[in-house]
């Protein structure tokens, strides 16, 4: 029983993230088959209306591939989701417009679901 709790709390992660320019997030381990992205983001720009991307890249050794990708509002609550992706080892990338403008969220979680 400890076990299987042990791997349901390693397929799940609270962290926070601080970005104006695009950023990759730390590999993780993943035991499940599906992956989300939850996340409130704010903006340091009064009103801003733009989009930024998401990204899961899976690990494998020295490399890294893209599994996919979502566009969400800069403001406010987003998710992400991914299906099929399978166990292994993936991380979170972060894209936008290099417009000088800080995102950030303290409650990204990245889960199986």
């Amino acid at each position: 029983m400890l076990s299987i709790s042990s791997v349901v709390y390693a397929s799940s992660y609270n962290t926070t993230v601080n970005f104006r320019k695009d950023y990759n997030g730390a590999v993780r381990e993943f035991n499940g088959q599906n992956i989300r992205y939850l996340a409130t983001m704010s903006s340091d720009k009064s009103n801003d209306t733009g989009r930024y991307t998401v990204r899961l890249d899976r690990s494998a050794g020295l490399w890294s591939y893209e599994i996919g990708r979502k566009s969400l509002l800069r403001v406010g609550k987003g998710q992400a989701e991914w299906t099929n992706v399978g166990p292994g080892k993936y991380r979170i990338g972060f894209e936008k417009a290099d417009d000088d403008i800080w995102l950030s969220s303290k409650d990204v979680v990245i889960s199986n679901f």
